[in-house]
């Protein structure tokens, strides 16, 4: 209800300490509350508070946001231009989550469910959510694409090289259907054998075949939530109910973290920092000019390095010619 002519720095500082001050998933834990309300009944229920990375989200927003006013002409400069978190960070970003253990690993996907999904298995496991439940984390193990980018992938985006790598086609498209993390998230990773042996082409047919039916997308049957995240019920899933029903995490694990067990195995591969870019959107370290010429996503180049990831004393050959 503010005018945007009328927002100056003491706007600006108020809504920094309120950020500072706002329960995380306020919105679930307190719908019916005003933000105010909130903050107080977290405070006395000690709740934890927005973490410094996702109060810089907010106020990038509310900077891009009053962008606009400037260059509008309603407000002569960005009071949010210099607005940073009131709390540092410090928590060192290779420490935000910790892989799983290669217990953990061979706990989780050589666990009940997985045998269950076997070919042969003697109770085969058929309920709606078996596509989505077998085959995203095992993806994500094998690629280090997020919840996100592999929940909303088309069939389409399931492609060949003329050279023969098939490989995931992580993109955006005009009408936001899709959307990625950053700039870098825009990829091309090529498909482990693993995923192969165990039948991922086979699935993809199986859905092509469906799409007059049941749209584009490979795991139809996640919808996206308010935000456009197709990944949020099975990311809650697997988080909540999944997940534990196998193995226990430890503080700082969770689905997620499978990314940085992916980033492991490349560096137990000693994979170059461009494939480590190429592969899952990770920043490269020694980054030149030369580093962006020609065609340095190129599946083909970073198909071997794919291909050398693996996890000590993990064996899923009892899922191969799985459909």
């Amino acid at each position: 209800s503010t005018p945007v002519e009328k927002i100056d720095d003491a706007y600006m500082q108020r809504a920094r300490s309120l950020l500072a001050k706002c329960p995380t998933n306020r919105l679930k834990i307190y719908p019916k509350l005003s933000l105010e309300d909130a903050i107080m009944q977290a405070a006395k229920q000690a709740k934890p508070t927005l973490s410094p990375i996702t109060q810089s989200v907010y106020l990038d927003t509310l900077r891009d946001i009053l962008k606009v006013g400037v260059r509008k002409k309603l407000i002569g400069t960005n009071p949010a231009a210099d607005l940073r978190p009131l709390k540092k960070d410090n928590v060192p970003a290779d420490q935000k989550r910790f892989p799983w253990t290669d217990d953990q690993l061979k706990g989780f996907f050589e666990g009940k469910f997985y045998r269950s999904c076997a070919p042969g298995a003697s109770e085969p496991y058929l309920k709606p959510d078996r596509a989505w439940r077998f085959w995203l984390p095992l993806i994500m193990l094998f690629t280090g694409a997020r919840p996100n980018e592999i929940a909303q992938l088309h069939v389409s985006d399931v492609r060949k090289t003329p050279k023969g790598t098939w490989y995931l086609d992580c993109n955006e498209n005009d009408d936001e259907s899709k959307n990625l993390k950053t700039p870098s998230s825009k990829r091309r990773v090529p498909l482990h054998p693993v995923l192969v042996q165990i039948g991922l082409l086979s699935f993809v047919e199986e859905r092509r075949k469906s799409v007059e039916g049941n749209g584009p997308r490979l795991f139809h049957e996640l919808k996206a939530n308010e935000y456009g995240n197709f990944a949020w019920y099975a990311a809650k899933r697997l988080n909540e109910a999944f997940i534990p029903a196998e193995i226990a995490l430890a503080e700082r694990q969770s689905l997620y973290s499978l990314r940085h067990n992916v980033r492991d195995a490349l560096r137990r591969a000693k994979a170059p920092d461009e494939t480590l870019s190429a592969i899952a959107g990770w920043a490269p370290n020694g980054k030149t000019v030369s580093s962006d010429y020609g065609d340095p996503k190129n599946p083909d180049f970073h198909v071997e390095w794919v291909e050398q990831i693996a996890y000590p004393g993990l064996d899923l050959s009892f899922l191969y010619g799985e459909r």
